[in-house]
């Protein structure tokens, strides 16, 4: 569950840093406006646009098993599935 929503925030934050940009706002700016909210962890928020989405071993496995198993189950995870496809997308552009 917890390496599910590092991926989720990972994709959410590539997705703030696009609408930044298209408002032409500085999305580092943004972002620490946005952690003012004790709420929120600086964890997955900082952005690489030569290296965008998340990778590694554990996330896209863990979230890839959790599709998985939650689909032989009975259930289908749209949201976790929308975020291994943006992230591959996110992936493919850099």
């Amino acid at each position: 569950m917890e390496n599910a929503f590092l991926a989720t925030k990972k994709i959410f934050c590539d997705e703030f840093y696009d609408i930044a940009r298209s408002f032409d706002v500085d999305y580092n700016e943004l972002k620490e406006l946005w952690l003012l909210d004790g709420r929120m962890g600086r964890a997955m928020t900082l952005i690489y646009p030569e290296a965008r989405g998340f990778g590694g071993r554990c996330l896209p496995k863990d979230v890839s098993a959790i599709i998985k198993h939650s689909e032989k189950w009975g259930h289908t995870p749209k949201l976790l599935k929308q975020v291994l496809s943006l992230n591959k997308e996110l992936k493919k552009e850099n």
